[in-house]
């Protein structure tokens, strides 16, 4: 017999007890629908367990989940993966110059992160469009 099918065979004992009680001169005591109560709860109470899983699913997750929580520790003490990007940007990386003009007599060159276009040297610190530092040192000096 199954957890549900012996909950539904209490709870229509339960129901017998009371027609019982309502038409019998012999009475069933507190205690025993206590004790009918208390045995459909811990029924339920099973049900519940069996629905989380077994005793050796539940160590391995228990296991998994310390696993998970010393790695998610030592993620945060490196920095979240928007830290670590922010981090990168910071590092300055050298524009790469164009091979055409695209305004005339001044040069071009694009973002070594995001490739989008900066007209002119040495005029942004950063990429206007994603935020990179740049590096205008090789051009400073032949310019």
């Amino acid at each position: 017999m199954k957890e549900s099918e012996a909950i539904v065979k209490l709870k229509n004992m339960r129901l017998f007890m009371q027609i019982e009680d309502e038409n019998n001169d012999c009475k069933f005591t507190e205690d025993d629908y206590k004790a009918n109560e208390m045995a459909i709860q811990a029924l339920e109470e099973v049900q519940q367990y069996r629905a989380i899983g077994t005793p050796e699913e539940l160590q391995d997750m228990k296991s998994n989940y310390f696993e998970a929580l010393s790695d998610w520790r030592q993620y945060r003490k490196i920095g979240t993966l928007e830290e670590l990007l922010a981090r990168e940007k910071q590092i300055p990386k050298k524009p790469v110059k164009s091979e055409s003009q695209i305004v005339r007599y001044v040069n071009t060159y694009y973002c070594p992160i995001c490739n989008l276009g900066i007209t002119g040297t040495n005029i942004a610190k950063w990429c206007y469009h994603c935020g990179q530092k740049l590096d205008w040192s090789d051009e400073n000096e032949t310019d």
